[in-house]
């Protein structure tokens, strides 16, 4: 599934920046490897975003009865 770029980020200072061309990434494992290599995976995200200067960057973890739900406004609910 290809998810269209762009994204809005409040910073600390109350700030909201619109950013049309933020990039998500989507990976999915199971809870047990997640938990196995998170040092891993934030040594990884840490690295990304020095690569990318960026001020943040996030690591989400859904539970398994959880989902994220993607909308397309305009284009009709699917």
């Amino acid at each position: 599934m290809r998810i269209p770029p762009g994204g809005i980020v409040r910073l600390l200072d109350g700030t909201v920046l619109v950013d049309p061309d933020q990039t998500l990434v989507v990976s999915g494992t199971t809870r047990r490897e997640f938990l196995r290599r998170r040092k891993e995976v934030e040594r990884l995200a840490l690295r990304v975003g020095e690569m990318l200067n960026q001020e943040s960057v996030a690591v989400i973890a859904f539970a398994s009865d959880s989902f994220l739900l993607i909308r397309y406004p305009g284009k009709g609910e699917k």
